[in-house]
């Protein structure tokens, strides 16, 4: 750890050559390891030291020590389910919204918060996303107001719902087939080469399996970034108007039609 204390150092004295103050009560580490005995180690900023996180919410995110994705389905059900005690306000035996409106009330509304990180969702293990198809199934009844033993398979036709693992998988296909296929992203390339990890696949190699479940091929055709014109064609401007006049000594009118012949000529 001694590596990771002189950066903490070097970003330490960064920070102060910079007139910033890096707030160490809000800063704390977490150990990333495949391992069942995380340690923890004594690393400081600013003479405190740092305390260890299990668990860590980055971009909305939850990260656990072994990026199960475990903890960040449990947020997401928690907070599905906060949302769909508005549906439930809205599903009544004799009255209430329509299964249209409480359909699209589920799409946008609950579903994304569900979708949301497909991108490192896909690397999860079927029994962590179990928990969410449960979720969905749930919903999907309480939309249609269906019974108990209404196979998921009908509701899902009925709704136009797939699966929420095949939706993520799908999300997570669209947004890294992307990433790929510009050529900037050039560590997209490299990261397929270096798995280390046995238990685990990178979002792009799990992605690339999907695909070739599907027989869809993983080649992808480099988009190429978008050029601004000034970079290949020159620009020529001339501001003078067709005639030389005064702007003090000539009329308002005279000077919007000297500037409209100046433009329809040039």
């Amino acid at each position: 750890m001694t590596k990771v204390q002189n950066a903490l150092n070097s970003l330490s004295k960064w920070a102060t050559e910079n007139n910033m103050e890096i707030n160490a009560s809000k800063t704390v580490y977490q150990f990333f390891s495949m391992c069942h005995k995380n340690d923890s180690f004594d690393l400081k900023i600013n003479s405190q030291k740092l305390p260890k996180s299990e668990s860590t919410k980055y971009l909305g995110v939850h990260m656990d020590n072994k990026l199960s994705w475990k903890n960040h389905v449990e947020h997401t059900i928690n907070k599905v389910n906060q949302r769909l005690r508005l549906i439930k306000r809205l599903a009544r035996a004799t009255w209430g919204s329509t299964q249209d409106t409480m359909n699209t009330t589920y799409k946008t509304y609950v579903k994304p918060v569900m979708k949301y990180g497909s991108e490192v969702l896909v690397t999860a293990s079927n029994s962590t996303l179990k928990a969410l198809e449960t979720t969905q199934n749930n919903a999907l009844r309480l939309t249609t107001r269906g019974m108990k033993t209404t196979p998921i398979h009908a509701l899902q036709l009925y709704t136009g719902h797939l699966p929420i693992t095949c939706e993520i998988k799908q999300q997570a296909t669209i947004s890294l087939t992307k990433i790929k296929a510009l050529e900037q992203t050039t560590w997209a390339n490299k990261t397929l080469d270096q798995q280390h990890l046995k238990t685990q696949l990178l979002p792009f190699n799990a992605v690339n399996s999907y695909l070739k479940q599907l027989q869809i091929p993983t080649e992808v055709e480099p988009i190429c970034p978008t050029t601004a014109p000034m970079e290949y064609q020159s620009l020529h401007t001339k501001l003078s108007l067709l005639s030389e006049v005064k702007k003090h000594d000539t009329p308002t009118i005279a000077l919007k039609q000297l500037a409209l012949a100046t433009i329809s000529e040039r």
